[in-house]
């Protein structure tokens, strides 16, 4: 094994801020446990050697802003410098994709999943003339939506325009994040594929993870 002497490590760490920002930034958020209500702000890699690197990150919690220190292994260790950018290459497809369990952690990319099928099922599946039947058969639910929308004939066009303009929505926001992804953040197919179905099943709150890793990869070249 070739080691990594300090200052080499120091001159990788500022390599790895500056070209690799968004993978640090995913490095960080896979180490750190952020409770809910706090979000990581930022992840600059301190040192690399052979073993792993060493981040400093900022974590906040309304306007109470936190720094500490993590650690991110390399399994296998590093065998020399060399080696570093093709890991790095490997990591960032793992530590920049988007996590299916945000459906479940996230409330509101939960309810928007759920209203998002509850309006294709409506529109895709009954179809106006479902719709209607359906309220007709539940008089006191058809009697509420005509209080609000005048009637249930309405009320069905509502929700067949709010589907159609959600579709058109997500499908917008996921194109966006694809393309961001191929080449901005540089991800494989796989992974870019997987951004593009989470944000068109979800929308914004998917977008939104997204954009932070845009962020944090941009975040370099606007700070100069």
């Amino acid at each position: 094994m070739d080691e990594i002497d300090l200052e080499t490590g120091k001159a990788l760490a500022k390599d790895m801020n500056t070209h690799f920002a968004a993978v640090v930034f995913g490095m960080a958020k896979e180490k750190t446990s952020l409770p809910f209500g706090t979000s990581l702000k930022s992840a600059k890699v301190k040192t690399v050697n052979n073993r792993g690197c060493v981040i400093n990150i900022v974590t906040c919690k309304s306007d109470v802003c936190e720094m500490k220190v993590v650690a991110y292994p390399f399994r296998p260790y590093l065998k020399s410098r060399n080696e570093l950018k093709r890991r790095l290459i490997v990591i960032r497809n793992k530590v920049c994709a988007p996590k299916l369990y945000w459906l479940v952690t996230k409330p509101l990319a939960l309810l928007i999943f759920v209203v998002c099928l509850g309006l294709g099922y409506a529109t895709l599946f009954l179809g106006y003339r479902g719709m209607i039947t359906t309220f007709a058969q539940a008089p006191r639910l058809d009697r509420g939506i005509s209080a609000v929308f005048g009637n249930s004939s309405r009320f069905a066009k509502y929700i067949q325009g709010s589907f159609y303009i959600s579709v058109a929505a997500h499908f917008v926001e996921a194109l966006i994040a694809a393309v961001g992804c191929s080449t901005t953040l540089g991800l494989n197919a796989e992974v870019t594929l997987s951004w593009f179905i989470l944000v068109f099943m979800v929308g914004f709150p998917i977008f939104q993870e997204f954009n932070l890793m845009m962020s944090a990869q941009q975040a370099p070249s606007k700070s100069k």
